[in-house]
């Protein structure tokens, strides 16, 4: 299993979120926040401490995953737990984040749904004592945070479509592969992604973008039903490039239906980012074509790793001693050549 190199990268996904490649690593002690916050909670052993995860969504199977890991984490650790899902509403997340300042929790880990409608709630909490750590998105005020440069994380989508090209397409010209952008801009980081994939058209000059999509929902369904209805207006498309996991395990599930349009399995490739266990599946599944999802951008690696760094992170910062304050996030690029070092 691939390890990280350090902390952060964790952050972005973990580690790293996820995991741990630090770029940039900071530590700081516990008390000590952005500089926006005036009271140090104080010392509870844990069985006292309530962690609270305020969460954009469950609603895919990723950020559901995201809720399952932590909770087990910290309640193996002897703490309490609770967790809210805002549902991509940022009214609703600043509602319960208020609900878990009232409710005494020492952490909350904010994965937010737009990253500055909760920046004063956040500050808020941290005048209360509460720890805020954000997680994926950088609140501005925060204690501790874990996340990557989102374009980066596009990019990196990017460079796993232009490679697949360059050898599923070995001789064609300039601007002769046909690429797709299914985006999604629900919030500021997720618009730096979803701008980012284009950048594949000067990575690779055989490749022209023919058509942007935004997507209101960064789902399965959603993607599934924008890759059929693009099929029929649009046949000619070779690659798919996509916000996340979800949209791609879409497009590849219309790809391999019975009614798909798409004959020549092996000119056709989709690359989003996360790695979950469907989309591992996919990724081994491509080698002989019975998927067409070919490659994934994963944010710092061992995402299992990550968490366990979260958590850790997590007892320090509560418990007065040193701890990473900032980490950014490495990501790692996934397809059939090296899934098998990032397999669980």
């Amino acid at each position: 299993m691939k390890k990280f190199l350090s902390v952060l990268i964790a952050s972005l996904m973990l580690t790293g979120v996820l995991a741990g490649c630090g770029q940039k690593t900071n530590t700081a002690p516990a008390n000590s926040s952005s500089g926006t916050s005036t009271q140090a909670a104080a010392k509870k052993e844990p069985k006292d401490t309530l962690i609270a995860l305020a969460i954009s969504t469950t609603q895919n199977d990723f950020m559901a995953m995201v809720e399952k890991q932590l909770g087990d984490r910290f309640k193996a650790a002897g703490y309490k737990f609770e967790s809210a899902s805002a549902d991509g509403n940022s009214q609703k997340q600043i509602e319960q984040i208020e609900n878990f300042i009232t409710m005494g929790a020492s952490e909350i880990i904010v994965m937010a749904v737009e990253n500055t409608s909760v920046t004063d709630v956040c500050k808020k909490a941290m005048e209360k004592g509460v720890k805020i750590y954000a997680f994926t998105t950088n609140t501005g005020s925060y204690d501790a945070f874990m996340g990557s440069d989102e374009s980066k994380v596009g990019e990196s989508i990017a460079n796993l479509a232009s490679k697949w090209v360059d050898k599923a397409f070995a001789s064609a010209g300039d601007k002769t592969v046909n690429a797709v952008i299914f985006s999604y801009s629900g919030n500021p980081d997720a618009a730096a992604r979803s701008k980012a994939l284009a950048s594949i058209a000067e990575k690779n000059k055989k490749v022209k973008i023919t058509k942007t999509v935004e997507l209101g929902d960064n789902n399965t369904d959603t993607a599934l039903k924008a890759t059929e209805n693009l099929m029929q207006t649009n046949p000619e498309t070779n690659v798919i490039l996509c916000y996340n996991g979800s949209m791609a395990i879409g497009v590849n599930s219309y790809a391999m239906s019975p009614n798909s349009l798409i004959k020549d399995k092996s000119k056709f490739g989709v690359f989003g980012s996360e790695l979950t266990t469907e989309v591992t599946k996919a990724i081994e599944d491509s080698k002989d074509n019975k998927s067409v999802l070919r490659g994934t951008a994963q944010l710092g690696g061992d995402i299992m790793a990550a968490f366990d760094n979260i958590v850790s992170n997590s007892i320090k910062m509560l418990n007065g001693e040193q701890y990473q304050k900032d980490d950014f996030a490495k990501i790692d690029e996934i397809d059939v050549d090296n899934i098998a070092s990032f397999k669980h």
